[in-house]
């Protein structure tokens, strides 16, 4: 099965400040998938968000993103591709993090 462990669907009160959107990511949950492109998704119906962990580390936050589009994404033969036929360059984006990773310089 793609999915491991509990489809987050963040509950609260609709936030009404813009700057929600760049809300710290460390309080939102996500669920791992089995992707070559997405490590973990997580989605806050509330506020339409979609936050996506690629597997280079880095996470991005799309903006308005519906309920059905990411219940079709996680349905997907692949996640990867609905992704990127339906969700990237199609919301607006904010790069939310970018992992540190430990590297060796000679």
């Amino acid at each position: 099965m793609r999915l491991r462990g509990l489809i987050p669907v963040f509950s609260g009160k609709k936030e009404s400040k813009p700057s929600s959107i760049h809300q710290d990511y460390k309080d939102k949950a996500r669920l791992k998938v089995s992707s070559s492109l997405i490590k973990s998704v997580g989605y806050d119906e509330n506020n339409l968000l979609l936050d996506v962990e690629f597997t280079n580390k880095k996470i991005n936050r799309y903006i308005n993103v519906t309920k059905d589009t990411f219940d079709k994404m996680l349905k997907a033969p692949s996640i990867g591709f609905y992704f990127l036929q339906n969700i990237d360059n199609n919301y607006p984006t904010r790069l939310i993090r970018v992992k540190k990773t430990r590297m060796s310089i000679l």
